[in-house]
């Protein structure tokens, strides 16, 4: 700095106002307390403001500056009313903490340094457009011209979401500071703009329309001069150059219009270094397998090493002894190797020359055996292993080295060489068996490579991942299957015992490669490699996901035709399309594939399932004969559901799928059972409050029904329903009335608000009022303590009314008192925040989170110890004996645990399932739990030994309650099935909706709902739309703009942070990508197959993400003669509160489409807008 350091609190703040606080040039500091209530009393015009978030800067007229601070400080006003102030003041929060070091205080002064520029480009702005008057030209109309309506929504958003400005504002303030923000960024950290307002194109255009409007200021650059609004804004010369590259996402293609991303690109230029490889005179490393006799040997001990690089010779002579020789000396490395490294670093000369002598006589023979065991390895196709041993052979040379023996650096090459070898053979054997192209070839190559380099700094977990990656080889080749005896003796030996699993070795394989991706971010190794790196492993993964889906497709279709999910129209063709496609969706992520899974895909598409019939009843509907199906048709990848969960999916189709089952659920179980969950609640809260003491039971019979008869009549007729909406918004508009607008209108009527103006009143609120107020909230922690120790509340009287007063005067009318005031409220606000955020919705997120990824996670444990129990071809009969007789006491015990794990134990410590399901549930089975006992102590008596029993039916009674959540979770799932049970399903008959059978040739009838979108069951409002639940696509884009924020104001890298915020955005692109590809291309696709139509193929782009849309084109290709026209559909969603908004427009030409071809199209997007719960469709197809 240009004066020394502060080393204390009291000096730090004195140095950074000396050089931050600049009243002459109408720069000041206020408590963040204070400049909110500043900002509130500056913003008070504008009734939609919201509350005022923690502002980095604030710009104001100096009139409305100094009747603000007459108000809120009095004492500074007398000061600052005699200085020149300039027309608009900018206001700064003082930090509440200062960094003593010089790192953490001088990124501090840059912070203020960045705030305060921010603060003269929205002044400058601001005095341009007073003196022009050209609001037209450079106000938010012409901006909303420039970047679009949508980038404008998002302008906004993003503003009020990241404490720039206070919601509700007009635009003339956003489109200011929205100027300044963006020549903050452009200035300090370049390139990163377009990540902040993603929906912006056209950053050029942008640019030059800031420059015409005054603030004509040249690019920034990494080592030119400051302009001079920049320089003057600077608090001390130690701060530096502004400008700061700080580390961008990849792959994203915000920024390619910022002419600031050549400041990147120099940068990345100048830094890149001359790539380092062997010398051209070095020889190639592919020599031949081995060096061959006729390579030239120094000495006696080199000789005999390089002997052990070449093939042995078949004797004729019997070995007898030589077997023994490579586990002794293996037993002898164990032992003495770490022994005989620490001698050789001791001082004492005794031990170290006895280190020395035992080394050169253990080393040779040790280094040998290493090169010996790795020649064999790769002899026998085990080239990781080969790598390994060449690792260590390589190690042992060194010691040979270090222990005096002269080694020769011949020894050292054939080892690199070897090692080259056995990485080039299994990298080329990988891309082949996988058919990689080219360029992911060698950065495989490269990553073996950078792994047995690892393996060489006795990185060990190197190895391991390129033991995986041979894994991978060799699950390729290898097949599995089962012993079936009961199908095999239930069929009389027409079947085959052996049962062949065709899809085991792929899952295995990517199960592997999945293993291979987490690990390898795990190693600490530079971001970029692990990035680089991680390509070929997708690639890997992605050509074994293809080869497993053209196997398995096949398959999957000709099990649900089977079943009797056969499309019948168009729409039942993108349906059933959809449904194949989610299935092997579920199969690619969890490797398995599940009843459940297959029921809840079902339910959220058209194809649901029809009214339940008598023969289906009997035989089982389509789900269950798909479970049949995909049993024989998918072996070892399908689960097959559990008979508690097929059998009560059975048992509950009569009360779902039947209109009277319906009739009789909709109007007595459901209302019944409510009724009796409410009552009986509040009984359970009443009986826990110890104030209380309940004299009678509201759980009676009578009460029962009788609220049981009120839901009906208000959930089933017209007047119920509309007398409770209008119950309902009528207490939230008085409520609101009374406590928040009506207040406010009061205070702002102008007969009312010109008496509040008065001297008097002023002064009564600011001398009394408002000081016996602060002092009140003050006062109440000591009042509640003393009546706390003195049993009982302590009395009221004037002299205690006088002492809130004086207390109250002191801290809000002493600079000190206001100062302790403020740090109080903020603090306490602060930790409101962050126990709201922690506890509240966090804990219930993650409690949400973390049942559902245990539940996850064993089900996936699970499987795989049933993979481990497959066989495969080429085991030993030991191995075959010890599965066959293992897997039948396997699969009865996996079927005890997860019947125990997912109907008991889950519900019962999910706090979502618990209260109040489960806790009902323990009242009411509390007088039948001896007889429950009595009965499982019989039934296990003769099976198991009683001190096994005993504690067995001890658990089961404990957890027995969790039936009660478990069943209803069930249940609901169970009536999402049939197609009758949904919204808006089709009315067959002229009868009240839900009550009628609905038929398979009905559910062409149904309503277009909007499609589940997100993996968390959103749809895609809800993943547009912010919300407890909803807004993923707002909240990754909130993430991303966190971690840049952090990375610009800390000067610190966070590649880990940044990588996992750009993995959820490109995630979302995916999902989103797969939606309009599955919704609207594939219908286009089908359409194709309509000789009248000129449609011959459509092709995806990738679409664009923005904070709350995104965008999307197709392509599409037409058949002769029109093959040659190129036409693309450009699809635009976008929500704009409260409708949802789909924007199509048809680029290229039209015409040659046809009339048939534009109706297929257009009809195709008015239900691809349906299925994305689009309210405003707008089409123009020419």
């Amino acid at each position: 700095m240009s004066s020394p350091l502060p080393t204390t609190t009291e000096s730090a703040a004195k140095y950074f106002h000396a050089r931050v606080f600049k009243p002459a040039e109408g720069i000041f500091l206020f408590h963040p307390r204070a400049l909110e209530r500043l900002v509130a009393e500056h913003l008070e015009p504008w009734a939609d403001s919201g509350p005022i978030p923690s502002l980095g800067y604030h710009v104001m007229s100096s009139k409305d500056f100094l009747s603000a601070l007459e108000y809120e400080n009095p004492e500074a006003l007398v000061v600052i009313e005699g200085l020149a102030l300039p027309e608009y003041v900018i206001l700064l929060p003082i930090p509440l903490d200062l960094h003593l070091d010089h790192e953490g205080f001088v990124s501090l002064l840059r912070e203020y340094w960045a705030r305060r520029f921010e603060g003269e480009i929205a002044r400058a702005w601001q005095l341009a457009r007073d003196r022009d008057s050209d609001r037209a030209d450079f106000g938010p109309e012409r901006l909303r011209a420039l970047i679009g309506e949508i980038a404008l929504d998002e302008v906004r958003d993003v503003l009020a979401r990241d404490g720039v400005l206070p919601r509700g504002l007009d635009d003339t303030l956003v489109c200011r500071a929205f100027v300044a923000l963006v020549m903050r960024l452009r200035y300090f950290s370049p390139g990163v703009r377009g990540y902040f307002f993603p929906a912006i194109h056209d950053w050029r255009a942008l640019d030059a329309w800031i420059r015409d409007s005054g603030l004509d200021l040249p690019p920034p650059s990494l080592d030119g001069p400051l302009p001079a609004l920049l320089e003057s804004s600077r608090p001390d010369p130690d701060c530096g150059h502004p400008t700061r590259l700080i580390r961008l996402p990849s792959g994203f293609p915000y920024a390619r219009s910022d002419a600031d991303l050549e400041i990147y690109r120099s940068a990345q230029t100048s830094s890149t270094k001359p790539d380092t490889r062997l010398s051209e005179n070095e020889p190639a490393a592919d020599q031949g397998p081995w060096p061959q006799n006729g390579f030239q040997i120094q000495d006696g001990l080199t000789k005999r090493c390089v002997a052990a690089f070449q093939s042995e010779p078949q004797s004729k002579e019997p070995i007898r002894l030589g077997w023994l020789l490579d586990p002794l000396l293996s037993l002898v490395a164990v032992a003495l190797e770490p022994l005989l490294k620490l001698f050789v670093r001791q001082r004492h000369p005794g031990l170290s020359q006895l280190a020395r002598t035992l080394a050169q006589a253990l080393y040779p023979p040790l280094f040998i055996l290493a090169i010996r065991r790795a020649r064999h390895a790769e002899q026998s196709e085990r080239l990781a292993e080969s790598i390994a041993h060449l690792a260590v052979a390589r190690r042992r040379l060194l010691a040979m080295t270090a222990a005096g023996i002269a080694a020769s650096n011949q020894l050292l090459w054939l080892i690199d060489q070897r090692q080259r070898h056995a990485e080039q053979s299994l990298a080329d054997r990988l891309a082949v068996q996988c058919t990689l192209n080219p360029g992911m070839s060698r950065e495989l190559k490269a990553l073996i490579q950078r792994l047995g380099d690892a393996v060489l700094d006795q990185h060990w977990s190197a190895i391991d991942l390129c033991r995986d990656l041979e894994l991978v080889l060799i699950e390729r080749r290898t097949t599995y299957y089962q012993i079936e005896p009961i199908a095999w003796l239930r069929a009389r030996a027409r079947v085959p015992l052996r049962r062949i699993l065709p899809f085991q070795s792929r899952l295995k394989a990517l199960r592997l490669l999945d293993s291979l991706q987490n690990r390898l971010e795990r190693l600490g190794w530079p971001l970029e490699e692990v990035e680089r790196f991680s390509r070929p492993l997708h690639a890997l993964s992605k050509r074994i996901t293809e080869q497993l889906e053209r196997q398995l497709r096949p398959r999957l279709q000709r099990a649900l035709e089977e079943a009797g999910f056969s499309p019948g129209n168009h729409r039942e063709e993108v349906a059933f399309n959809k449904l194949l496609h989610e299935l092997l969706d579920v199969i690619e992520h969890r490797r398995h594939l599940k009843f459940t899974d297959v029921r809840d895909i079902v339910a959220r598409n058209l194809l649901r399932l029809p009214d339940l019939t008598l023969a289906e009843w009997r035989t089982g509907d389509r789900l269950a004969r798909f479970d049949r199906c995909a049993e024989r048709a998918l072996p070892g990848l399908y689960r097959p559901g559990e008979i508690y969960i097929t059998g009560l999916q059975r048992l509950g189709a009569p009360l779902f799928g039947t209109p009277q089952g319906r009739l009789l659920l909709r109007h007595l179980i459901l209302p019944v059972g409510l009724s009796f969950l409410i009552l009986k609640t509040l009984d359970i809260l009443i009986g826990i409050l110890p104030t209380l003491e309940a004299t009678f039971h509201l759980a009676s019979l009578w009460l029962i029904l009788g609220l049981g008869g009120v839901i009906n009549a208000l959930a089933y007729t017209r007047t119920g329903r509309l007398g409770v909406r209008a119950f309902l918004r009528a207490l939230w508009w008085t409520l609101r009335l009374l406590l928040f607008d009506g207040l406010r209108r009061l205070l702002r009527w102008p007969p009312i608000k010109r008496i509040l103006e008065t001297e008097l009143i002023r002064g009564l609120e600011r001398n009394l009022l408002r000081p016996f107020l602060s002092g009140t909230l003050l006062m109440l922690p000591i009042i509640g303590l003393a009546s706390l120790i003195q049993g009982g509340l302590i009395d009221l009287n004037l002299s205690m009314a006088a002492l809130t007063l004086v207390l109250g005067v002191l801290i809000r009318n002493t600079p000190g008192g206001r100062r302790l005031f403020d740090d109080l409220v903020s603090a306490g606000g602060q930790f409101l925040r962050r126990l709201n955020q922690t506890l509240v919705i966090g804990l219930i997120q993650e409690l949400m989170l973390f049942f559902k990824e245990v539940t996850r996670r064993f089900q996936q444990i699970l499987h795989r110890i049933e993979e481990r129990m497959s066989h495969r071809l080429g085991e030993s009969w030991l191995e075959l004996a010890f599965k066959g007789l293992l897997m039948p006491v396997w699969r009865a015990l996996e079927w005890v645990i997860q019947f125990y794990v997912t109907v008991l134990v889950e519900p019962q410590i999910n706090p979502i399932k618990h209260f109040p399901l489960v806790t009902i549930a323990h009242k009411l089975m509390l007088p039948f739990l001896p007889l429950i006992t009595s009965i499982m102590s019989d039934m296990l008596e003769p099976i198991l030994p009683k001190w096994i029993a005993l504690p067995f039916v001890t658990l089961t009674i404990l957890l027995l309650p969790g039936l009660a959540g478990f069943l209803v979770w069930e249940l609901k799932e169970n009536w999402k099935l049939y197609a009758a049970n949904h919204a808006g399903a089709p009315n067959a008959v002229d009868v009240k909706p839900g009550l009628y059978a609905v038929r398979r040739e009905h559910l062409t009838w149904v309503p277009i709902e909007p499609a589940i979108v997100g993996s968390h069951g959103e749809t895609l409002r809800g993943m547009l739309r912010r919300g407890f639940h909803s807004g993923t696509l707002p909240k990754s884009f909130d993430r991303l703009r966190c971690v840049m924020r952090r990375q610009i104001e800390q000067a610190i890298e966070t590649p880990q942070r940044l990588h996992e915020a750009q993995r959820h955005l490109n995630e979302i692109k995916r999902t989103l990508g797969r939606f309009c590809d599955r919704e609207l291309a594939y219908a286009l696709r089908r359409r194709c197959q309509d000789p009248n139509c000129n449609l011959s193929s459509v092709w995806t782009r990738r679409p664009r993400l923005a904070t709350a849309s995104f965008e999307l084109t197709l392509d599409l290709r037409l058949k002769p003669p029109h093959e040659r026209a190129r036409i693309a559909l450009q699809l635009c969603l976008y929500l704009r509160e409260p409708d949802l908004h789909l924007k199509v427009s048809l680029q290229g030409d039209g015409d040659a489409l046809g009339a048939l071809c534009r109706e297929h199209i257009r009809e195709d997007i008015r239900v691809f807008g349906a299925r994305a719960g689009a309210t405003q469709v707008t089409m123009d197809l020419g």
